[in-house]
C-alpha cells in the first residue's frame, strides 16, 4: 500500500510540473489547451476514501490555478471530475464488469470501459473549464 501512495504522489507532482511548465504553453489552433494534469485524477485508487478524492483533486487544479493565473478554473473543474469520479469509479468500472481493481489504468480494465470512463471524465472536465471560463 505505500508503494502505491508513492507512486501517485511522485505521479501527481510530476503531472502538475508538466503541466505547469511545458503544456501551459501550448495551444492548439490558438484556444485548446491540453490537461494532461488530469490523468492523476484518472489514475487515483478506486478503494481511496472519497473525501481524500476530493481533495487531492482540489489540490491539483489548485496548484494548476497558482501557476497559470486562471483564478480558480482548473479548481472547479478538477474538483467537479474528483468527486464525479468517485461516483463513475464504482458504477462504471467496477459493477459493470464485476472486477476488483486497484487503480484504474489500460491495463487493469477492458479497453472499451475505460476508454468510456476516461472520455466521459475529460468531457465533463472540459465543458466545465470552457463554461466557467466563458462566464
Amino acid at each position: 500500500m505505500n508503494k502505491l501512495i508513492i507512486q501517485n504522489i511522485i505521479r501527481g507532482l510530476a503531472l502538475v510540473f508538466f503541466q505547469v511548465s511545458v503544456l501551459n504553453n501550448i495551444y492548439l489552433g490558438g484556444y485548446v489547451n491540453p490537461f494532461l494534469y488530469i490523468l492523476f485524477i484518472l489514475m487515483l485508487p478506486v478503494g481511496m476514501p472519497k473525501v481524500g478524492m476530493i481533495f487531492l483533486s482540489f489540490l491539483a487544479g489548485l496548484f494548476v490555478d497558482l501557476f497559470s493565473s486562471t483564478l480558480g478554473l482548473h479548481t472547479f473543474a478538477a474538483t467537479l471530475i474528483g468527486f464525479l469520479r468517485v461516483i463513475f469509479a464504482d458504477n462504471i468500472l467496477t459493477k459493470r464488469e464485476k472486477i476488483e481493481i486497484d487503480e484504474p489504468s489500460i491495463k487493469n480494465i477492458p479497453f472499451s470501459t475505460y476508454t468510456v470512463y476516461v472520455m466521459l471524465l475529460t468531457f465533463v472536465y472540459s465543458l466545465s473549464y470552457y463554461i466557467m471560463e466563458s462566464f
